[in-house]
């Protein structure tokens, strides 16, 4: 099965806030969230998964809207269902060339060397995937205090996966419309969003082959330069390849602090 969460992690980081210029310069974040269940399908229902990761960049400019930056990045992913592709660590070092954009976010071309490990197998992956990346984190309306954002995700990776996948391609993304308000309740900035996401794939795998609609909720708490955020959708998952649909509600607990 392919692994999205390396994937979403840099989808995260890039439109978790408003997109301008990008400096010459180090810098890193760290993310972290946990999300039950991880899907609505059956097998997830009392699913508990917890993702975190750790990457530390160089950026240059290359004059204009370009750019050329190197990651280091780290990865682990649990979960309470005890599969092994969600039992792993990774670790890699990526470079993309980035080309920001004031109206539509910020486009990549992305080469990753990773190296990941099944906890529980022992076993371990090395390769290189390669890929085009889009982020975007805009605001369409409002004062900043109480926004109406579009935010979202793209990405295109071969090999999908290093483990089984080697002929494969996987393209994903998820896009949101959310509208925020003036009221703090306990502290936090409220939201409620609408959001719009899929996969494809080559090899016509179920779970790649899905489009997926939510709605929910969301408060988020500054703390300095991190923040901290907590919501609940409602998600419909219709997976065409194998004519199933799923239903439910899912709960996230998310951090994100640059530094």
């Amino acid at each position: 099965m392919s692994r999205p969460f390396l994937f979403c992690l840099f989808g995260f980081i890039v439109v978790s806030h408003p997109v301008s210029a990008l400096p010459d310069g180090w810098g890193g974040t760290v993310v972290a969230a946990a999300r039950k269940p991880l899907a609505t399908s059956r097998e997830d229902e009392e699913n508990l998964i917890g993702e975190a990761a750790i990457s530390i960049y160089r950026r240059w400019e290359l004059g204009g809207p370009f750019a050329f930056q190197l990651t280091a990045f780290a990865a682990a992913d649990r979960e309470t269902a005890q599969r092994d592709y969600n039992l792993t660590n990774s670790l890699g070092l990526g470079a993309s060339v980035r080309y920001t954009t004031e109206c539509c976010g910020i486009f990549s071309l992305v080469a990753q060397t990773l190296l990941e490990e099944e906890v529980q197998t022992n076993s371990r992956e090395s390769g290189v995937k390669a890929g085009a990346d889009h982020g975007i984190y805009k605001k369409v309306a409002g004062e900043w205090s109480a926004p109406r954002v579009f935010s979202g995700w793209s990405n295109i990776r071969f090999p999908g996966a290093l483990a089984g996948e080697a002929g494969n391609w996987v393209a994903q993304g998820r896009y949101e419309l959310s509208q925020g308000f003036e009221m703090r309740p306990f502290g936090a900035a409220p939201a409620i969003f609408g959001g719009l996401g899929g996969t494809v794939d080559h090899e016509g795998l179920s779970y790649n082959n899905k489009y997926v609609f939510d709605a929910g909720a969301r408060l988020v708490w500054k703390v300095k330069q991190a923040s901290i955020s907590i919501d609940a959708r409602g998600i419909r998952d219709r997976r065409y390849k194998s004519d199933e649909l799923f239903t439910g509600m899912q709960y996230r607990l998310g951090l994100r602090w640059p530094f």
